[in-house]
């Protein structure tokens, strides 16, 4: 029997890097982020949407970023359900099946929780939520999500101070609603990642596995201020307000 999985994270927390470690090991598939909207693979949901005029036709009213997020949109559940039918249609082959969803998508389609009910959850995290909330700003700011740049950017305390805060609001919300199979935190990812692959192996009832690390480098310095040129503001802002 198949096994199903979703790996959950806020996002610049190593799941790019997680994701391409994983997908090394043999009969084990996980795809990105399908239900981004920006995601024009043939695969995604964006994609699925547009595919048939009549699903274009629905999508138009019910996929709406105003009213997905209400869990009575039957409409856009029916095609949640159908193109994640489809989804596990075309990879019927794998032993292990996912796909990574971020927290502002699973809370921007709670139409998918009604469908993964028998699928295990695998959460990715940080411990800082202020480095991430950075990591993230930043990496919007420049578009760029992978590659080390050497780059600094000024960033607006008051809106990090936004992102921080619904970050812990999404995270504690989230931990609230669900009980994941398995809670892994960016900053002990690297410190044994072998042992980390081995536990999601294991969560996964995998048992023994072989994988090749995947080669993508840490995109940001640890020392926030080398790519932050306001922290110190910054963290005088969030002192200050908290």
């Amino acid at each position: 029997m198949q096994t199903r999985f979703l790996l959950i994270t806020p996002g610049r927390s190593g799941s790019t890097h997680l994701r391409e470690t994983l997908n090394s090991i043999e009969g084990l598939l996980l795809k990105e982020e399908l239900f981004n909207r920006t995601n024009e693979e043939p695969d995604s949901f964006h994609h699925y949407i547009n595919k048939k005029w009549h699903r274009k036709i629905i999508g138009y009213v019910s996929n709406r970023e105003s009213i997905s997020t209400n869990p009575m949109n039957f409409t856009l559940s029916g095609l949640v359900q159908g193109f994640l039918n489809d989804f596990l249609n075309v990879n019927s082959v794998q032993d292990v099946l996912g796909f990574t969803v971020s927290l502002d998508q699973w809370y921007a389609y709670p139409q998918i929780h009604t469908h993964i009910k028998d699928w295990k959850l695998i959460y990715l995290t940080r411990k800082d939520l202020l480095r991430l909330s950075l990591s993230l700003m930043k990496a919007r700011s420049d578009s760029n999500y992978e590659i080390p740049d050497g780059k600094t950017v000024a960033l607006d305390p008051e809106m990090v101070k936004h992102h921080v805060d619904l970050f812990e609001e999404w995270e504690r919300d989230f931990l609230e609603g669900v009980k994941p199979e398995l809670i892994l935190y960016y900053e002990e990812l690297f410190d044994d990642y072998t042992g980390n692959i081995r536990k999601i192996a294991d969560s996964l009832e995998l048992g023994p596995v072989e994988f090749s690390v995947s080669n993508l480098q840490q995109v940001n310095p640890k020392d926030t201020s080398q790519w932050v040129s306001n922290f110190d503001e910054i963290k005088a802002y969030l002192s200050k307000t908290s």
